[in-house]
């Protein structure tokens, strides 16, 4: 059995992260220089070994799951303000590393949250 998981938002991200996070935001991971940013650009993630998909950000997208949602939150980053869809499934092992430990980066960085939203449904 599948567990199909979306997540929307929009953040504020701290002064201090806004230009390391757009090269993170941006693919342009040997620019990333704060330590903060470190898991997320640890061997785990390499290319080598990680199936491309949910490390481009900048690619993310969801699927409208909610009726709220539809044609909202395209995932983009601007001024410090980071936008976010994102559809996956929960049990691809690697993606839902990815996002924890993404999320859990984000955490630190954001200076507001201004929304937030989640959906699953087992499949």
């Amino acid at each position: 059995m599948s567990l199909y998981v979306a997540d929307v938002g929009i953040v504020k991200i701290k002064p201090e992260y806004v230009e390391q996070f757009g090269y993170l935001f941006n693919g342009e991971y040997e620019k990333v220089q704060d330590s903060v940013f470190d898991v997320l650009l640890s061997e785990k993630y390499s290319d080598e070994f990680y199936e491309y998909g949910i490390k481009e950000i900048s690619n993310w997208k969801h699927d409208d799951e909610k009726e709220e949602w539809i044609g909202k939150y395209n995932t983009s980053y601007e001024n410090g303000i980071f936008t976010y869809g994102l559809s996956y499934n929960h049990n691809n092992a690697r993606k839902q590393w990815f996002v924890f430990d993404f999320f859990e980066v984000l955490d630190n960085i954001t200076e507001e949250v201004i929304f937030k939203d989640g959906w699953c449904e087992p499949m």
